[in-house]
This record gives structure tokens, C-alpha cells and sequence, in this order.
């Protein structure tokens, strides 16, 4: 498999505890680590991929994260945030959502096993945002568009991460804002 296809293949993250047994006590007590699948990773008008969207299942509940047109979601969601509301994919993210009863959002997620936080991230003249995903003590961000490295998704266990660009950043007309380069965002994490 060359670099470049590892990038851009359809992956899926499954971290998961054996149970943890407490000294004094015969009880077993579980940990549930959320099961992260990434539907999408491509760009908002890639002829080749979804758009970028991160499906986060824990104990029954599921979350959407972005994800767009040609993203292939579960019929049942509990929420649909998103880093940007008012990306360009909009109108189709609220028709998508709207069919399950939900409201696409920027905002958090919190259930009795994982909390999904956002968090400002620097990319365009807007507000943008990533999200860091919490179970117990592990921390997973997601974070698919930014320019500069978000000082919140330092030391993540996991981290889904821009790179449009492999070793130099991508910046938009104006000077407002843009893309990070791969390497620079390796090196940072």
C-alpha cells in the first residue's frame, strides 16, 4: 500500500477495555471507548470522496460529525454536529439531517459515556471549530479544517487531522485563513 493510499482509505477505529477489576470488590466495572468510523475524507465538491465526516457510536448513542452528500449514514442518530455551520454544504447537511429529526449543529454531545466538546480552530474569515471526543480518560480530536494546530488537540490519543496540503500549507486569498500542511500537523501533534 503506498503512503498516499493510506491517507485516503476508508478506515475504521475501534479502541476498546477489558474489564477493569476494582481491588477491593469482586464486581467488574467496563470502561466503553466510542467506536470511531470515518465515512468520509474528501473535500466538499471531491468527485472521488464523501465529505470528511466522522460517525462516533458509544453505548447506543450516535453522533454524526460533518460528513455530507454521498456519506453513508445511519438512519438513527442522536445529534449531527458540525465544525462549520455555515460551510458551504449546508443546505444539503439540513436536508440529511432533517430526515432523521435532527438539527445539524455546532455545539456538544454529552451522554453518561462520552462527551463531544467544540473548540475554536482557526481556518477561514468564520468561526470554525474541531471537537475533542472524551471518554474516560481518552481523547480523541477531530479536526478536518484548520490553518494553524489547535493548542486544545495537543498529546490526543487519536486525532483526525486537516492535511490537504502534504508539506506546505494552503492559504486562502486575503490572508484569511486556509489549510495545514500534513507533515507540519504530524510533527505538531
Amino acid at each position: 500500500m503506498s503512503g498516499r493510499d493510506f491517507f485516503w482509505c476508508r478506515t475504521v477505529l475501534l479502541v476498546e477495555y477489558a474489564p477493569v477489576v476494582p481491588p477491593r470488590n469482586d464486581t467488574v466495572k467496563r470502561r466503553f471507548i466510542p467506536r470511531l468510523t470515518l465515512l468520509g475524507a474528501g473535500a466538499m465538491n471531491s468527485p472521488r470522496y464523501a465529505p470528511a465526516g466522522l460517525l462516533v457510536a458509544c453505548r447506543g448513542k450516535w453522533v454524526m460529525l460533518d460528513g455530507g452528500p454521498g456519506t453513508k449514514v445511519p438512519e438513527k442518530l442522536d445529534a449531527w454536529l458540525l465544525t462549520d455551520d455555515r460551510c458551504e454544504l449546508m443546505r444539503a447537511l439540513r436536508r440529511l439531517a432533517h430526515a432523521r429529526d435532527l438539527e445539524p449543529r455546532v455545539g456538544p454531545f454529552i451522554s453518561s459515556e462520552i462527551k463531544l466538546t467544540p473548540l475554536a480552530a482557526v481556518h477561514t474569515s468564520h468561526p470554525a471549530y474541531g471537537y475533542r471526543v472524551q471518554a474516560g480518560r481518552k481523547k480523541v480530536v477531530w479536526a478536518p479544517e484548520f490553518f494553524e494546530f489547535p493548542d486544545w488537540a495537543r498529546r490526543a490519543d487519536s486525532m483526525f487531522a486537516d492535511g490537504a496540503a502534504w508539506n506546505r500549507p494552503i492559504r486562502f486569498v486575503g490572508g484569511v485563513g486556509g489549510h495545514a500542511a500534513a507533515l507540519s500537523v504530524a510533527r505538531t501533534a
